[in-house]
C-alpha cells in the first residue's frame, strides 16, 4: 500500500514488513541511511498500530543516537469505529483510532507541502490539523483469507461486519445482511452524525473530499453500484463533494468489503488537492504514464553487517555464567518453537494468527546466534535486540527488541551492581527485579500498555510479583523459581477475563474474547523454561543448593 505512494509530491520512500506486520526497526534504519544524511529533516509517517509505533519509535531513537539532527514521527489514525463502540461511552477512545485508507490524504498533502518548500514544523502543524478532519468507516461481507491460515474470522452468509481494520481482524458489530443502498446509508449516516455531533460540518461549509476504498474482494461492477449510492446519499444530506477518489488503496487480501474516508475541506486543503494530479492513479486504478519511482538499495546481510551496534554491548559474563546463559536461551527457544501452533490458535480470534510464528522466528534467530558463536562469547542482550530489530517486524518483534535493549541499557548503567560476586540470593533477586521493572517502564513508554490491558505486559508483571514474594521471604533459588512460574502463569491466564485496551484485540467485540492473550501465554512458556533450567543447574536432586556463586544466577 505504502510503496504505491512513493513518487513526486508524495512519499520519498516506503518500507514494508511481512503481511499484516510492521517493518522491523532495522529495516527502517537502513532505509533512512540510504536516502538521507545526518542533516536532512526526516518525517516518519505511519498508521496508528502498536507494532508500527514500537518499530518506528525504536528506529527514531536509534537514528537520533547515530547523529541524525531532526527525526520526527507522525502517527495517523482516521478510524471512526472506536467512537461508535460501547467503550466510547465510558472511555476516551481517541488514541485507539487505527490508520485506514484516509492516510492517502496525509501522503499527498505532506508530499505537496514538502515540494513547495515548507519546513518540517509547518508540515507537522498541518498534519496535526488533518488528524481531526479525516474519518473512515468500513463494512464487509466476508473475512479475508490469510495465507496458510484460512479465514481470519467466521462470518455467516446472512451477516455483515461493521467497523473493521485492514489486518483481517473482525469489527465492532455484526449485523444482518443489507442491500448496497442500506449498507451505504448506514455508513454515511454514522459519518455524518459524528461530524454534526462534533460541529465540524458548519465550520467547513459542508465541503468534503472522499476516498472510496475497495478492501480487495469486490468486483468493479459492485464498486460502481457503491459509488452511485455514496454520491447520492452524501449529496442528499447536504454535503458538497469537491473531490472523490476510488480504487484498491488499502486492501486486506480478498476481503469483500469497502471503506469510506471523508476529509473536511477548507480553502487551503482544497487548493492543495486541486494543485496536484498525484492521486490520479487512485481514480483510474490502473497505472498512468507517469514513471514508477523505486529506491535502489544495496543488499544487506544482517549476519555480516559491518554497522556497529548502536549501544555498547554489555558482556554476558557481567550478569550470568555464559554456559548457563546459553542453556537458558537454547531451552526456552526450543519451547517457543514447540508451542508455535498453539499460540497461533490463541491469536486467531483477536489478531492475525501469527503470534506463535513470530515468537518461533525470534527463537530460531537466537538459536542461530548461539550456534554461530560457540567459539566466542555468547550474544549479549544488545546483540539479541539488534538481531530481532533487523529481522523481525510486527508488534512482537518490536516488543522483544525493546525488552532486550532496555535490559542492556539498565545493566550498562548499573554494571557495578551486577558484577558483584559477594551478594546474597535475595540481593541478586532485587537486581533482576529492578531490571524487569525498568524494561516494563520502557514498554509502557512506547506501546502505551499497562497492567490489566490484556497483553504480554500482564505476564511480565507476573515475573515482578513472583520476584517480590521471593525477596520478601528470603526464598531459596528453588522456591524463587516456583513463585515466579506460578505468578507468571496466573497473570497470563487472567488476560482471558481482562478488557483489551491495547493491540488489535482492543478493536474487537468483547464477546469474541474468551481465551488468554497469546503474547502473555508466550511469556509464561519461556519463563517456565528459564526457571526449569536454573532449577536443574543450582538445585541437587535432594533439594540442596550448590555452592556456585550467586552472581551466576
Amino acid at each position: 500500500m505504502f510503496a504505491g505512494f512513493v513518487g513526486p509530491r508524495l512519499l520519498t520512500a516506503a518500507v514494508s514488513g511481512s503481511y499484516f506486520a510492521s517493518p522491523s526497526a532495522g529495516q527502517i534504519i537502513r532505509l533512512v541511511e540510504e536516502i538521507a544524511d545526518l542533516e536532512t529533516p526526516i518525517l516518519l509517517s505511519l498508521a496508528n498500530y502498536t507494532g508500527d509505533r514500537l518499530n518506528f519509535g525504536l528506529a527514531k531513537e536509534y537514528l537520533t543516537l547515530q547523529g541524525y539532527k531532526d527525526v520526527r514521527m507522525f502517527v495517523f489514525g482516521d478510524d471512526l469505529a472506536p467512537f461508535l463502540s460501547e467503550k466510547a461511552k465510558t472511555e476516551d477512545v481517541t488514541l485507539k483510532r487505527r490508520g485506514l485508507a484516509g492516510i492517502a490524504f496525509v501522503h499527498m498533502i505532506s508530499g505537496i507541502l514538502s515540494e513547495q518548500g515548507k519546513s518540517l514544523d509547518e508540515i507537522e502543524c498541518c498534519l496535526n490539523q488533518l488528524s481531526k478532519l479525516i474519518y473512515t468507516i468500513s463494512i464487509s461481507l466476508s473475512a479475508c483469507d490469510i495465507p496458510g491460515h484460512g479465514a481470519s474470522f467466521e462470518l455467516k452468509d446472512n451477516q455483515m461486519e461493521l467497523g473493521l481494520g485492514v489486518h483481517g481482524e473482525s469489527g465492532i458489530e455484526r449485523i444482518e445482511l443489507m442491500s448496497a443502498h442500506d449498507s451505504v446509508r448506514l455508513m454515511v449516516t454514522q459519518l455524518v452524525n459524528y461530524l454534526k455531533q462534533e460541529r465540524l460540518l458548519d465550520q467547513y461549509a459542508n465541503r468534503i473530499a472522499l476516498i472510496v476504498n475497495n478492501l480487495g474482494g469486490l468486483t468493479q461492477i459492485e464498486m460502481n453500484v457503491l459509488f452511485k449510492e455514496i454520491i447520492e446519499q452524501f449529496t442528499s444530506m447536504g454535503l458538497i463533494i469537491r473531490q472523490m477518489y476510488h480504487g484498491c488503496i488499502m486492501t486486506s487480501f480478498n476481503m469483500k468489503g469497502v471503506s469510506i474516508s471523508v476529509m473536511l475541506l477548507n480553502e487551503q486543503l482544497e487548493s492543495i488537492l486541486n494543485s496536484s494530479d498525484s492521486m490520479a492513479t487512485i481514480r483510474a486504478v490502473t497505472i498512468n504514464d507517469q514513471p514508477i519511482y523505486r529506491l535502489k538499495c544495496n543488499n544487506h546481510d544482517t549476519n555480516t553487517s559491518t554497522r556497529a551496534d548502536l549501544a555498547e554491548c554489555v558482556p554476558v559474563s557481567d550478569y550470568c555464567e555464559p554456559d548457563l546463559y546459553c542453556r537458558i536461551i537454547s531451552n526456552l527457544c526450543h519451547q517457543m518453537i514447540k508451542h508455535e501452533h498453539e499460540l497461533n490458535k490463541l491469536d486467531e480470534t483477536v489478531g492475525d494468527s501469527d503470534c506463535g510464528s513470530t515468537l518461533a522466528a525470534i527463537a530460531r534467530l537466537f538459536l542461530d546466534q548461539i550456534q554461530l558463536k560457540r567459539d566466542q562469547p555468547p550474544p549479549s542482550f544488545a546483540t539479541l535486540a539488534r538481531v530481532v530489530s533487523e529481522r523481525i517486524g510486527g508488534t512482537s518483534g518490536a516488543l522483544y527488541s525493546l525488552l532486550f535493549t532496555s535490559a542492556s541499557n539498565h545493566i550498562k548503567r548499573n554494571r557495578a551492581m551486577f558484577i558483584q560476586r559477594e551478594m546474597t540470593i535475595t540481593e541478586r533477586i532485587q537486581c533482576w527485579l529492578q531490571l524487569v521493572r525498568h524494561c516494563m517502564q520502557q514498554i509502557t513508554t512506547y506501546s502505551g500498555a499497562n497492567m490489566g490491558d490484556r497483553s504480554m505486559f500482564d505476564a511480565l508483571n507476573g515475573i515482578v510479583i513472583g520476584l517480590r514474594k521471593s525477596a520478601s521471604c528470603n526464598s531459596s533459588i528453588e522456591e524463587t523459581c516456583r513463585l515466579v512460574v506460578e505468578s507468571t502463569w496466573s497473570q497470563a491466564k487472567q488476560t482471558a477475563f481482562m478488557k483489551a485496551r491495547v493491540g488489535r484485540a482492543a478493536y474487537v467485540n468483547e464477546s469474541y474474547i474468551t481465551k488468554p492473550d497469546a503474547g502473555a501465554i508466550g511469556v509464561a512458556i519461556w519463563i517456565e523454561s528459564l526457571a526449569d533450567t536454573v532449577r536443574k543447574t543450582f538445585v541437587q536432586p535432594q533439594g540442596t543448593t550448590t555452592n556456585k556463586p550467586t552472581a551466576n544466577i
